[in-house]
């Protein structure tokens, strides 16, 4: 099922395609038609490295995604949404993940020129 199914925006589509996401996950196809009609979703997925997270991997993810909205939607947008990280959060690296300094005054627009 590809993500135009869902009957997503076409700039928000065209945005995943760009990333190189073609179908979407297992969880996502339970959880956007959820969230799409309104409704708040928990979601419980296998994925990810197995690594534990550093600073600069969540700061990196939250600089890809919020470059993705700025480029979408807009500054005002982008700056509103709040992105949880759903990395490996475990006791030793806690602390340093939730005092690490936001990356929100350095996101950079992460679409492809062409786009």
């Amino acid at each position: 099922m590809p993500f135009k199914t869902f009957g997503l925006s076409e700039p928000l589509v065209q945005g995943i395609l760009a990333t190189g996401y073609t179908t979407p996950t297992e969880i996502q196809s339970q959880a956007i038609p959820v969230a799409l009609d309104g409704h708040d979703v928990i979601g419980c997925a296998q994925t990810g490295t197995g690594k534990t997270a550093t600073p600069e991997i969540a700061q990196e993810s939250h600089s890809f995604i919020r470059g993705l909205l700025k480029d979408l939607f807009g500054d005002e947008t982008a700056g509103l949404v709040r992105i949880l990280y759903g990395g490996s959060v475990k006791g030793d690296n806690i602390c340093l993940l939730y005092t690490s300094p936001s990356p929100r005054d350095r996101t950079r627009s992460r679409m492809p020129s062409s786009a």
